[in-house]
Formats: structure tokens, C-alpha cells, sequence
């Protein structure tokens, strides 16, 4: 029953495969989450978004994956840009009919030819002899035993995690000291890779005081990140280079077309944004401009110079001698603006020099003369 129910669900996708509606219900959940002009969300609150995503029909292990796509900054926060993108790009590629059928092509052949290739090392042992395979079959124990397997993983996590609670937090951690522990050098003892690492912290289930049960979470998400490694659809995904190959015509749909008919942001918020950015940008100008406001006069005359003489020039491609006579009238402007720009700064130092001592003389005279009334009494 499940399985069919999963065959439905890839038949029947509407908002799966339109990328239009499908940004837009994942928009209005963002909104509903506490979208700020930041336009910045925890990991496991954009897994809550999908998980309250009830007009398209998506697995765990899809969200996982997703989650897993989606980088962090250093202040532990998502860019809600890049999840909608990675998002509508995963879920409308794997819900394409045509683009599923290809994907269970290409893991056909691949199975033939693993198989064919078993069966000619089967051969090859057999006319080698016992020996050489023997060998071979130790070498590749050798090999397993460098990597840990999934009760290894979960022991060495848990055993690390149960190292950092304190008496107060007994069964569980602070989101943030759980996710800088798995960041640490010892946490990266279990050989995660970057997406599973995300995809694994993404999906910690926070409760209202911002905590985690750390145990319950190794041991249900470590057994499905060692099932995600041997799923042929999935696998490709979490190796960080799905977009940069395009495996199976994957590809990172651009979303600025869909920007202008329903924006990120809502109205009020992004007007709230312009008129901080034009302020800080008006402040920033109005200290350039008393601090270089004689230097950038000069600057612009003489590139006013530049921009006429080379208007005044209309000379032809071919006509090389023009063209060597426009590039040294340039070069010498820009020789002669260089020296202007100097000789102003010389001038505003001196000047301000000669100020400072001027006034400098004139407190020397008033205390002189302060002075001078106190000695004759």
C-alpha cells in the first residue's frame, strides 16, 4: 500500500512540479515561521516549513537530503534565498516523470553492469586460484575496518555529546553547544560529510527551551544516514556536487523571475529595508564628502576633460595612429590629475598645519597675558 501510494504521489504532483506554486507555499510558511527583513532562519526551523508543507507530499529522507543542501553561516543561521532555491530545484526534479524514468534507467544499466562485472571477478578468482583472492579479501577487511560502522557512529556520539552536559542538563544540550560540538574535531572523528553533518543537525528536534535530546536523535537520524549512503537516488545529492555536475539533469533553478510576481518579502518589510540602506548610504556619503570634497571636485573636471576629448575623437577601428593620439591625451590627463590630486593635498595639509599653529600662538598669548596681571599684584 505504501508503495503505491508513493507511485501516486510522483503521478498526481501538481505543486511538486511547478515551481511557481511550489516557492509560493514554501513563501507563505517562511512568513508563518517569523520571516524578518534578515530573511535568516535555524536549521530546524526551515525542517519545520517542510514539515508543515501539507499541499505537496515529500519523505523525511527527501527533507533530510534538502536540509542537508542548505549551508549555515558562522551565527548558525540559513539564507531563506538559497532554501527556496535548493528546494523548488530538488523537489520539482525528483517529482518529473521524465526525469525519474531516466534516473531508473541509468540505476538499471549500472545494476547489469555491477552484476556482469561480479560475475568476471568470480571467473578470474577461479582461473587465479584461491590465494591472490584470499589476499585480495584481506586487503578489503583491512579497508572496512578504518571506517566505522553505524553502532561505532552512535556510541562515539553519544559518548562525546554525554561528555559536555552539565548537572542542570542532564538528558539533553543547548541547541547551540550541540551544534558547535558537532563541528569540533572530535565530532568529525565519525567521518560525516558537510551535508550530512547539516542534514544531521537541521533535523534535532528543539523543544521550547531550546534544548535537544541528544540520545534520541544519534540514535534515530545515524541508522538513516548510513541508509542514505547505499540509496542510489539519494546518495548523488549529499556528496555536495549534485548542481556543479548535474547529475541527472539536475540543475538550480533561478528564481528571480518568480521574485516580482510574489516577492520574499512582503511589501512593508521591503520598504522598511530600502529606507535603511538609503540612510546608511546618505550618511556614509555626506562623511565623504566633507572629508574629500575639494580632492573629488578636481577628480571629476578632469574626468570631464577625459570623457570630452574622447567624445570629440570619432575615429574608425583601422585608424591606428587616432587611436595611439586618444590614449595619450588620456594618459597624460590622468598623469596631470594624479599631480593635481597631490598638489590639493599638499596644499589642504599646509593650510591646516598653519592653522593649528596659529592657534596654538594665540592660547600661548592668552595665558601669557592671564599671567602677567598675577605677577604685578
Amino acid at each position: 500500500v505504501l508503495e503505491q501510494l508513493r507511485i501516486d504521489c510522483i503521478h498526481n504532483a501538481l505543486v511538486e512540479t511547478d515551481v511557481k506554486t511550489l516557492r509560493t507555499q514554501l513563501i507563505l510558511l517562511l512568513r508563518r515561521q517569523g520571516l524578518t527583513a534578515e530573511a535568516q532562519f535555524s536549521p530546524y526551523m526551515l525542517r519545520n516549513v517542510l514539515l508543515a508543507a501539507d499541499q505537496i507530499c515529500i519523505s523525511r529522507r527527501l527533507i533530510f537530503v534538502i536540509l542537508g543542501m542548505v549551508g549555515c553561516n558562522h551565527q548558525r543561521m540559513c539564507d531563506a534565498h538559497e532554501f527556496i532555491q535548493v528546494a523548488c530545484s530538488v523537489i520539482s526534479h525528483l517529482y518529473d516523470t521524465v526525469a525519474f524514468a531516466k534516473i531508473a534507467d541509468r540505476l538499471t544499466a549500472e545494476g547489469e553492469a555491477a552484476q556482469k562485472q561480479r560475475e568476471l571477478d568470480e571467473l578470474n578468482a577461479m582461473v587465479q586460484g584461491m590465494s591472490k583472492q584470499r589476499a585480495a579479501d584481506d586487503e578489503e577487511e583491512e579497508e572496512e575496518e578504518s571506517v566505522m560502522d553505524r553502532e561505532q557512529v552512535e556510541k562515539h556520539l553519544i559518548q562525546y555529546v554525554f561528555s559536555l552536559k552539565d548537572e542542570k542538563h542532564r538528558a539533553t544540550l543547548e541547541w547551540t553547544r550541540f551544534y558547535d560540538a558537532m563541528q569540533s574535531p572530535e565530532a568529525q572523528q565519525v567521518q560525516f560529510s558537510e551535508q550530512e553533518t547539516r542534514a544531521f543537525l537541521a533535523n534535532a528536534n528543539v523543544d521550547e527551551n531550546g534544548e535537544v535530546a541528544y540520545v534520541e536523535h544519534v540514535r534515530t537520524w545515524v541508522p538513516i544516514i548510513f541508509e542514505l549512503r547505499k540509496s542510489a537516488i539519494y546518495e548523488p545529492y549529499m556528496n555536495g556536487m549534485a548542481f556543479d555536475l548535474e547529475q541527472d539533469g539536475l540543475q538550480l533553478r533561478d528564481m528571480v523571475e518568480f521574485e516580482t510576481d510574489f516577492p520574499l518579502l512582503p511589501p512593508e518589510m521591503r520598504a522598511t529595508v530600502t529606507k535603511e540602506q538609503k540612510g546608511s548610504r546618505s550618511s556614509r556619503r555626506r562623511d565623504s564628502n566633507a572629508e574629500n570634497s575639494l580632492p573629488r571636485l578636481v577628480s571629476r573636471r578632469m574626468s570631464g576633460s577625459v570623457r570630452r576629448l574622447t567624445k570629440d575623437h570619432n575615429f574608425d577601428a583601422d585608424d591606428g595612429d587616432a587611436v595611439k593620439r586618444v590614449m595619450a591625451k588620456r594618459q597624460s590627463l590622468a598623469a596631470r590629475l594624479a599631480s593635481c590630486k597631490l598638489q590639493v593635498g599638499n596644499e589642504v595639509a599646509t593650510k591646516r598645519g598653519a592653522a593649528r599653529r596659529a592657534q596654538l600662538a594665540m592660547k600661548k598669548e592668552s595665558a601669557a597675558a592671564a599671567a602677567k596681571p598675577e605677577s604685578e599684584a
